[in-house]
């Protein structure tokens, strides 16, 4: 994988909180504008 810091073409950031219980994902565009906000659960036995 090529790591980039050409932010100017990215249009949407994307951050993931992983936890025991449930995972917490949000997507933002560049704006500042929530996309996604959601708890996810976490499954794994």
């Amino acid at each position: 994988m090529t790591e980039s810091s050409d932010y100017e073409s990215v249009q949407v950031f994307i951050g993931v909180d992983v936890g025991k219980d449930t995972h917490h994902a949000v997507a933002i565009n560049r704006s500042g504008k929530r996309l996604f906000d959601k708890a996810l659960p976490n499954d794994e036995n």
